[in-house]
């Protein structure tokens, strides 16, 4: 797959998981998106919230590159760290996660570290569109540039660093695997 292609399947997921995200979520009472399935789990919203704490880590590093003084290319692929690492995110086809990790304490949502905020969830719902919007137009911009050299830290610290391509899997992958959660909790 060239570079063009992919990352207009970037797009093309980005824009999937924005259809999902509002077919299945926002018009959902926020009472029903505030609701925990039992003490240790969270919420549709408090997913929602740790994804937007994500994303914004790498939307802010992305909003920050100057595309327009790349040269083209053809091509990016993904390191052997960042497709591994999108691979442990990507839910299984039965849409259960391959193991369990746990967050980072600087990515729990507010009301898992802090019992007594609330999130609100049409809010959360919009920074998280917003994030989404900004990586479709990203992923539209780096279709024709050269973006092998471009290196991102990850959202659990300095090290290791990762490729665009790979930042895009792994944000992807991450989304996707909250995203099937998400839907188990509704439909319990």
């Amino acid at each position: 797959m060239n570079q063009s292609e992919r990352f207009a399947q970037y797009s093309n997921t980005i824009s999937t998981i924005k259809k999902e995200l509002e077919k299945n979520f926002y018009f959902q009472e926020e009472e029903a998106l505030s609701q925990r399935p039992d003490e240790t789990s969270w919420s549709v919203v408090e997913h929602i919230a740790h994804l937007n704490l994500v994303n914004y880590h790498y939307v802010k590093q992305l909003e920050n590159i100057d595309f327009e003084g790349l040269p083209s290319a053809t091509s990016a692929t993904s390191s052997w760290f960042g497709a591994f690492f999108a691979k442990l995110m990507r839910p299984k086809a039965d849409g259960k996660p391959l193991f369990k990790m746990r967050a980072p304490k600087a990515l729990l949502p507010v009301s898992v570290v802090h019992p007594e905020a609330k999130i609100l969830p049409r809010v959360a719902f919009q920074d998280l569109m917003r994030d989404l919007s900004a990586l479709e137009a990203i992923a539209a911009q780096a279709q024709v540039k050269n973006v092998t050299k471009i290196k991102l830290q990850t959202a659990i610290g300095s090290w290791p660093k990762v490729n665009l391509v790979d930042a895009f899997e792994i944000v992807l992958a991450h989304m996707q695997r909250h995203l099937a959660v998400m839907k188990k909790i509704q439909l319990n």
